[in-house]
């Protein structure tokens, strides 16, 4: 869970020092991998990660991913 309080929200940023900011696609961002049914088969992965590392789908509709809220992601993103 990332629960922020909506004065000081919790942010998500790149390593880069500040000097070198705003630059887009620094970092990957977030990924929320869940364990409910996904359409095409059970399971599946994440492009661009090792098999087991980005696995996310399964048979329980029930599962949570967690909360977000009250958080800011910057500089995320492919270039």
């Amino acid at each position: 869970n990332a629960v922020g309080p909506a004065e000081n929200p919790i942010t998500f940023t790149s390593v880069l020092p500040p000097s070198l900011l705003p630059m887009k696609g620094t970092w990957g961002g977030l990924i929320l991998l869940g364990n409910a049914f996904i359409t095409g088969g059970s399971v599946a992965n994440i492009e661009g990660l090792d098999i087991g590392l980005g696995t996310y789908g399964g048979s329980n509709d029930a599962d949570s991913s967690g909360t977000l809220r009250y958080v800011r992601v910057w500089y995320g993103g492919a270039d």
